[in-house]
């Protein structure tokens, strides 16, 4: 009876341990993306995402590891005295972000959202185009709140499939049955 409840014990927490090591990228909410990381064109070498009349700042979203496909409303921190931003999906532009404009302080910044939501992948990459004129100020972070799964019908890469979890599993579980039996002898042989 032991034996068993060893075994069903180290299945459960095989599960358990599995299912936390994936859940990193499960159930995620929103992912922001630093405007200095991507707005490197300062001609005094700073990084601050000082985004000009007519530039545009691209954020390549497989930057970050963890991004899931899915359905995101794109929201915008900046300040200034820009009053519209373009959004573009992989160089197309796909619809604009009207904000009123401010000064120039992080405390003038506005979290301004475009009012489409987008179906993304990390193979997709987002753009935000300046307006021309007399207009600039800073971009603080892109955000992107995940809304909505998408349903995927395609057909996984090797490696990156179930089945190859499903054998991680039962890799663990038998070895942690190895380990039981053979803790099990000793103390049988010990008595």
């Amino acid at each position: 009876m032991k034996k068993v409840l060893t075994i069903i014990l180290t299945l459960v927490l095989t599960l358990t341990f599995t299912s936390m090591a994936f859940a990193a990228t499960e159930n995620v909410d929103y992912f922001i993306y630093q405007g200095e990381t991507y707005y490197m064109q300062q001609k005094d070498g700073n990084p601050a995402a000082d985004l000009q009349p007519g530039e545009e700042l691209t954020i390549p979203l497989s930057d970050n590891a963890s991004f899931v496909p899915g359905i995101y409303r794109i929201t915008v921190r900046s300040c200034g005295n820009r009053e519209v931003m373009t959004i573009k999906l992989n160089g197309k532009e796909i619809g604009t972000i009207n904000r009123k404009g401010t000064g120039f302080g992080m405390d003038q910044m506005t979290d301004d959202v475009l009012e489409l939501d987008v179906e993304l992948t990390a193979a997709d990459s987002i753009s935000i185009y300046g307006q021309e004129g007399e207009y600039w100020g800073w971009v603080d972070y892109v955000r992107f709140d995940k809304v909505a799964d998408i349903a995927t019908t395609e057909v996984p890469k090797t490696g990156e499939t179930f089945p190859v979890y499903i054998a991680a599993m039962l890799m663990l579980s038998l070895t942690g049955a190895i380990v039981t039996k053979n803790v099990y002898k000793t103390k049988k042989a010990n008595m």
